[in-house]
């Protein structure tokens, strides 16, 4: 990569990190294109030379940060790879993979929240690239699976199910303990992860 390149993209990083500062510290409703630039100690300016303007910057944010639109290519091929019984250990392995990101991605809680109260277009733009990337890889897994959706309504399962691994991980921000599990100690996850386990094997188990 040439020198002008490179430092193109460490500049665009440092703006990145800016961000997620901010973010983490006081909430998205203190980013701005000044306190960005004040927190990267960078020139405002390449901000809209690098980003075209705020909502390039936190896109960019986002996609770094986003489990669902991180989804690397190495989970696809693992699906598209896998044996039959091994699919139903891969979904376990998204599902406590997604649920680990969630509770110790600050910045990534932070932009949960943010879309959870705030509707505009790149609330929504993020949104929409998510809910792609995460159909994409329920898609693979029924077709793996050979699950007709007439058999069985794994969207709207799975829909219960991470909603449900979003609500806990946020909800833990602000209380210890959940429905009699301690959701502030690793004992109390281990808990969910262990129920995770339970209700993808009794999903699978119904269907064979």
């Amino acid at each position: 990569m040439a020198k002008t390149e490179r430092n193109k993209e460490q500049t665009k990083q440092k703006f990145i990190d800016a961000v997620s500062k901010i973010i983490v510290r006081d909430g998205f409703k203190a980013i701005g294109i000044n306190t960005i630039s004040k927190e990267a100690g960078l020139d405002k300016v390449l901000i809209y030379r690098y980003f075209d303007g705020l909502d390039g910057l936190l896109h960019a944010f986002a996609k770094q940060k986003d489990f669902y639109i991180n989804i690397s290519e190495e989970i696809y091929k693992s699906i598209e790879n896998a044996s039959k019984d091994d699919v139903k250990q891969l979904v376990v392995v998204v599902l406590n993979n997604q649920l680990r990101e969630l509770r110790s991605n600050k910045e990534l809680q932070e932009l949960m929240l943010w879309e959870m109260i705030e509707r505009n277009e790149l609330t929504i733009a993020i949104a929409k690239e998510r809910e792609k990337k995460g159909y994409e890889l329920s898609k693979k897994l029924k077709e793996k699976m050979n699950i007709p959706d007439a058999e069985l309504d794994v969207d709207a399962i799975m829909s219960i199910l991470v909603s449900g691994l979003y609500y806990l991980a946020l909800r833990s921000r602000t209380v210890d303990v959940f429905n009699g599990v301690e959701i502030d100690t690793n004992a109390g996850w281990l808990r969910i992860e262990s129920a995770i386990q339970t209700i993808v094997n009794n999903l699978f188990n119904s269907i064979n």
